[in-house]
């Protein structure tokens, strides 16, 4: 994709230069998730992933997600952070759109992912549960339920 798409107001980038490193590593230490993980891990794990973001008017950052992938077959979706604030108008799911459908990303057929919250967010896109819990989801492209992107 490489390029920027508006909505409302929000920018949303997958150029690493246009992103904020330092709002990132602060939402992911701040969430349910992230307590038990050191700054510098999470600095790592930012540095080698596909990142993608949300800026608002001002240019500061205000979403993110972060994907650990092959291109091709296999995709770790990770971090889906939208301000809090901020929730509840859509702008996860438009991000989420966004993300499976660009250039890198859109052939991939196998998506997972782990979450304690979003599983309505995440059913959208075809991803079902795989564990009793259902913390562990998965979305196989072309699978009934999966939403398309193109």
């Amino acid at each position: 994709m490489s390029g920027d798409f508006e909505r409302d107001g929000y920018r949303f980038v997958d150029v690493p230069g246009q992103l904020d490193p330092e709002w990132m590593t602060n939402a992911v230490l701040s969430s349910y998730w992230g307590g038990r993980l050191g700054r510098e891990q999470v600095r790592e794990s930012l540095e080698n992933a596909r990142l993608f973001g949300l800026l608002d008017q001002q240019g500061h950052q205000v979403g993110m997600a972060r994907v650990v992938t092959d291109g091709t077959r296999f995709a770790w979706l990770s971090d889906v952070i939208i301000a809090e604030d901020l929730r509840g108008r859509g702008l996860g799911q438009w991000m989420l759109g966004l993300i499976f459908g660009s250039a890198g990303l859109r052939r991939v057929d196998r998506w997972l992912l782990a979450t304690g919250d979003g599983h309505d967010l995440y059913r959208r896109f075809g991803f079902v549960s795989t564990d009793v819990d259902g913390k562990f989801m998965v979305r196989t492209v072309g699978s009934p339920g999966s939403m398309s992107v193109e």
